[in-house]
């Protein structure tokens, strides 16, 4: 069956302009009833007024984060990169130094991102002396003016928990195999995860930390950060850590800076393959019309052959019918029913004017509708062929103030995958939390099932 699915050609171009000719008139024959044997040519419907591709790439400035536990020449050195004199240096962290018979550790926790010069840095440094009871960071910036400003940063572990896991179970048997992981964040942590592992050879001596937090007055938990851990010394491997944003679109970025979100942005389903991307092109449908023939009162129904052509501004996923369709990131349901060529279709509003659209659906998920809020990973559909298309697939599309984006082109670069300076406070802070409570001394840790 898979290999006769993956045959099919399955093709459609969804634009607003196709909903009237997805749809066409009857059209009358112009000659007698004997000429229907002849071949009858296509009917061609073209789309004038492609939509306009959003702005592909948006340039940012790299910063190199370094993290860990360092002695105070080593937490001094790090300032030293952000332009401080020596004597502020003394007086900033005269405070923040550990206790040489500190029994709770021995270094200081500090994390760094640093820019190239004329573009600021930014520097957190765990306080207080009493290693895992601190709560707060103090955080150094320097501006791209040359000034520099100090604050302090809460560490924002309130409510956080922790799941540890093998990480080869974990690849055995899948998210979904992780009981204790709530069932919406088993789609969202299969990716991050996926991307954490695939450069190591063998997942035998490493775990999976993976951090939740419930906010406040909500009944859901999210994802603060996954670890991949080498359990013979500690180490963490490579990690993952969600950064909110206020009234925009948060994101997952590494300890590095770069961001994880392309790839939930480019995976709606478990799809076989892509048949269709951007661009411009045309499609084929036969249709059965109702015609008049010469000498007749009733019309009679014939075979036409229609071909659409236009700008496909979506990409097209072969996945079988009744396969589920996740929302790629939390968001607004904005529309839920028929749309002329698009079928059934499901339009997600996700914040700062960011839109997907999920097209040709069988039906939709149980009691979805307008103005519901879904999380990422939530089933919003299930894989079908309706309105213009050739075969089951799903029709995906990302617009922004209705233009639309390529994510498959690997140039391109949405604004919400950045990491900008003015966002490195709220990341360290993170990063030294995250640093402070590994171990499991201080957040609460959820039993894995039989355990």
């Amino acid at each position: 069956m898979k290999v006769l699915f993956s045959a099919l050609l399955v093709l459609c171009l969804c634009v607003p302009e196709f909903a009237d000719a997805a749809n066409p008139p009857p059209s009358p024959a112009k000659a007698p009833a004997k000429a229907k044997r002849k071949a009858v040519p296509n009917k061609v419907v073209t789309v004038k007024r492609p939509m306009k591709p959003m702005a592909g790439f948006v340039p940012r400035v790299e910063a190199t984060i370094q993290s860990g536990c360092g002695d105070a020449q080593e937490v001094q050195a790090a300032a030293a990169r952000l332009g401080m004199p020596s004597g502020d240096i003394e007086n900033l962290f005269s405070g923040l130094l550990p206790l040489s018979t500190s029994p709770e550790r021995t270094c200081i926790n500090y994390a760094l991102a640093a820019l190239p010069a004329g573009h600021g840095s930014t520097l957190a440094v765990l306080e207080g002396k009493g290693g895992r009871d601190a709560q707060w960071a103090t955080i150094v910036q320097s501006r791209p003016n040359g000034n520099i400003d100090s604050s302090r940063e809460a560490l924002p572990t309130e409510g956080w928990q922790e799941l540890i896991v093998p990480a080869a179970e974990y690849e055995a048997s899948g998210a979904d195999g992780i009981r204790s992981l709530p069932y919406y964040l088993q789609w969202e942590s299969g990716l991050l995860v996926r991307q954490l592992v695939s450069g190591v050879e063998s997942l035998q001596r490493h775990q999976l930390r993976i951090v939740l937090h419930k906010p406040a007055g909500e009944s859901y938990e999210k994802i603060v950060a996954v670890e991949l851990i080498d359990t013979a010394g500690g180490r963490v491997v490579d990690s993952v850590v969600w950064l909110d944003r206020d009234n925009d679109v948060g994101a997952y970025f590494n300890p590095r800076g770069d961001n994880f979100e392309r790839v939930f942005w480019e995976a709606p389903v478990e799809y076989l393959r892509i048949t269709r991307g951007i661009g411009k092109g045309a499609v084929t449908i036969r249709r059965r019309v109702a015609v008049k023939a010469s000498g007749k009162k009733k019309k009679t129904f014939v075979n036409r052959t229609f071909r659409y052509r236009g700008h496909h501004v979506g990409i097209d996923f072969a996945v079988p019918v009744g396969e589920p369709v996740r929302a790629v990131a939390d968001a607004t349901v904005v529309h839920v029913g028929p749309r002329g060529g698009y079928g059934n279709l499901v339009v997600l509003e996700h914040g700062k004017n960011y839109q997907t659209y999920y097209a040709h659906l069988s039906r939709f998920a149980d009691g979805l509708s307008v103005g519901d809020k879904v999380l990422r990973g939530e089933e919003i559909g299930y894989v079908g062929m309706t309105g213009v298309t050739t075969g089951p697939h799903l029709h995906f599309e990302i617009r922004k103030e209705n233009q639309y984006f390529d994510p498959l082109a690997k140039e391109n670069n949405m604004t919400l995958w950045n990491l900008y300076p003015e966002e490195h406070a709220q990341l360290l802070a993170k990063i030294v939390a995250l640093n402070v409570t590994r171990g499991g001394r201080q957040l609460p840790r959820l039993a894995l099932p039989g355990r």
